[in-house]
């Protein structure tokens, strides 16, 4: 489970006396804007933006939360359509 994420650059592998020992690279509202758009694109068939606005109708998550994760999408999807 975890070589996978190694291999696409969300955690970090280290060797300690014969253990591996993993960190995060990415920062945990990071994490979940990749795992939202992955989500909303692979499982739900929505664009990223349908999702932050089933976002904005809970009232789990405060306004300021919610602009952060669509920021956080948004840059998100600019960075991989850069690259490709």
């Amino acid at each position: 489970m975890m070589d996978p994420m190694t291999r696409k650059q969300l955690l970090a592998r280290e060797k300690v006396h014969g253990v591996f020992l993993y960190r995060s690279l990415i920062s945990r509202p990071k994490g979940f804007a990749r795992f939202i758009q992955f989500f909303a694109d692979r499982v739900l068939e929505l664009d990223y933006g349908e999702v932050v606005a089933l976002f904005s109708r809970s009232k789990a998550l405060y306004p300021e939360k919610i602009q952060e994760l669509a920021k956080l999408l948004a840059d998100d999807k600019e960075e991989h359509h850069d690259t490709s």
